[in-house]
């Protein structure tokens, strides 16, 4: 039971949750030991506030932030969705909130429209809701040691990553995938995957095939979409972390700046998949030092790359100016068909 109370001296209004110790149980009672532990060592301007705990035999209550304006959940409902610009500001809010959880090395594992409350409403020029949001109920939260992981399947099914409800090792991406199906359902009032049976929603959250065919999703950027497919990708290692969702443009609104894969995995496929982007960068890099940067392209290199060579060897040549330029276009401005010829132009000079 949870009510509104009123400090006498200062009059300031908090929320009590009252606890029967006998009616709710040994198990109920562990997660709510539980909860008081991880929320006295927090301390985040999103996550609940936890003020006093008071215990009889009986007994125990809870003094705890109020927050007036009830559950997320009920807000979406009675809105039907939010626009792109308050989501934004939601989901900028919970991915503040979870990266600080996570550089602590706590993993929520419940996260859910429920378990998010309004402390205040604020309507901007523009008429648009900005809600001042805190999570909460933290009973399923668990602390790491180290390099831990778990097993346990636990959480709401409808928001449940596909490696918890697999019962594959998981950590922390477990939320990020938890915040990829709220963002979802803020944008369009639906859960991303929806299903009458338990067993058909877990094979579709473990296809994770999204869908953005309803009508509502015409008035959603592609970079919102894109957020969405990064937080709910299946493979949790490909799988953003809260902190690289702050950093990305849809949530900083920089859109001048060049996004580049934070993901390691990412990292690498995009590497392989162009790797004259290393070695564009080590050019930029040894611009003063035009012999290093000769050195470096004349490793070997395999034939598929023998164009990006010739141009890298040109650009090598006219940097010493051993190569003249003047009768002819720029190494950047060759072609695949011209390549060929300034190699061969190349290597007779090296015999010369």
């Amino acid at each position: 039971v949870v009510i509104e109370v009123k400090h006498k001296g200062t009059g300031k209004k908090w929320a009590i949750k009252k606890v029967n110790r006998k009616k709710a149980g040994s198990s109920a009672m562990k997660l709510l030991e539980r909860e008081v532990n991880i929320l006295k060592r927090v301390n985040h301007e999103h996550i609940i506030h936890l003020e006093e705990v008071y215990e009889t035999p009986k007994r125990m209550y809870l003094v705890m932030e109020l927050c007036e304006d009830g559950e997320l959940k009920n807000i979406l409902h009675s809105k039907g969705h939010f626009t792109e610009n308050e989501t934004r500001h939601i989901i900028q809010s919970l991915a503040s909130a979870i990266a600080y959880l996570h550089k602590k090395d706590i993993v929520h594992r419940d996260l859910k429209l429920e378990n998010i409350l309004v402390k205040s409403t604020d309507i901007d020029e523009a008429n648009e809701m900005k809600l001042n949001i805190k999570v909460t109920d933290f009973g399923l939260a668990v602390q790491k040691a180290g390099g831990s992981v778990f097993q346990s399947i636990c959480g709401t099914p409808m928001y449940m990553a596909p490696e918890v409800i697999s019962a594959h090792d998981y950590s922390q991406q477990c939320d990020v995938w938890s915040i990829g199906v709220i963002m979802y359902m803020l944008l369009c009032g639906e859960p991303p995957f929806i299903a009458s049976l338990e067993e058909k929603l877990f094979e579709l959250i473990r296809k994770g095939d999204l869908c953005f065919k309803n009508a509502v999703w015409e008035t959603v950027s592609e970079a919102a979409k894109q957020v969405l497919r990064l937080l709910l990708r299946v493979d949790p290692a490909h799988r953003i972390t809260a902190n690289e969702l702050l950093d990305n443009q849809w949530i900083t609104g920089d859109t001048h700046a060049v996004q580049r894969p934070c993901n390691v995995l990412e990292l690498m496929k995009e590497w392989n998949n162009n790797p004259d982007i290393s070695e564009a960068g080590s050019m930029e890099e040894d611009s003063s030092n035009p012999g290093a940067a000769c050195r470096q392209s004349g490793a070997q290199e395999s034939p598929a790359r023998s164009v990006s060579i010739s141009k890298r060897n040109l650009e090598c040549q006219e940097k010493r100016g051993e190569l003249d330029t003047s009768a002819g276009p720029s190494a950047q401005a060759l072609g695949n068909k011209a390549a060929p010829k300034a190699a061969a132009a190349l290597r007779g000079k090296k015999k010369s």
